[in-house]
């Protein structure tokens, strides 16, 4: 004869609570899993497991002025980058980080990116104050940098020196965008801009990330294939 295991609730007691069976009581902590979605620089203390490449990351930043981070489409590239790589540079040295995504309007994505630098160009020049004069700022910026590509160098060349960074850290997350959203005039300024700066500045490493399959095209561009040599860091 079998039977059947049966569980019985004694009706006269009080059914038991989650934390009655070993379950987490008061409020749940935060979830280390993002999905789909890339790690943040707030999320660094959830990113494990890369340890050797974010060294070698740390390394090349402090000794070379272009860091490519190439990969696969999904692979980590950004989480990387943000959640790996600029958190160990902030803890060990003073490091500016600024980072953009170039899109459509690259040369306004830079001077978003670099606006907390730009309020100086207009103060004494207008009335306008808070955001419209950041704005202005932007604007005027990004007239400037389409016009004469020395004027990211100096820029940023005045960054440094002001304040007293080791080192300022442009990161340019999903270049890819240049390739599939910019107009192709405006791409071959941008990148004379930025290939200028990574050349003329002591002080500066351009750190980038690109889909693997975009490679080609980019070396395809003569000036940037040669910047490109020895410097790849396959994720």
């Amino acid at each position: 004869m079998s039977w059947l295991p049966i569980i019985c609730q004694n009706t006269t007691e009080p059914p038991p609570s989650w934390e009655d069976l070993g379950g987490l009581s008061g409020e749940l902590p935060e979830c280390p899993y993002h999905g789909l979605s890339a790690f943040g620089e707030k999320d660094a203390d959830f990113f494990f497991g890369r340890e050797k490449f974010i060294a070698d990351l740390v390394e090349a930043v402090n000794s070379k002025p272009l860091v490519p981070v190439v990969g696969a489409s999904g692979s980590g590239k950004s989480s990387v980058v943000f959640a790996g790589l600029i958190p160990r540079l902030r803890s060990v040295r003073n490091v500016g980080i600024v980072s953009f995504r170039p899109g459509k309007n690259p040369f306004d994505a830079m001077a978003i990116a670099l606006s907390k630098y730009c309020k100086s160009l207009v103060q004494g020049q207008t009335k306008a104050s808070g955001e419209t004069a950041s704005r202005l700022a932007e604007l005027e910026f990004e007239v400037n940098l389409r016009h004469d590509e020395k004027v990211l160098c100096y820029f940023l060349e005045n960054i440094i020196n002001s304040s007293g960074y080791q080192r300022l850290v442009l990161v340019a997350d999903q270049f890819e965008e240049l390739y599939t959203l910019a107009a192709q005039e405006e791409r071959y300024s941008f990148l004379n801009v930025l290939l200028l700066a990574v050349k003329s500045i002591p002080g500066l490493t351009l750190v980038l990330t690109l889909r693997a399959d975009f490679l080609g095209i980019v070396l395809d561009y003569q000036p940037m294939g040669k910047a490109l040599q020895n410097t790849l860091h396959c994720y």
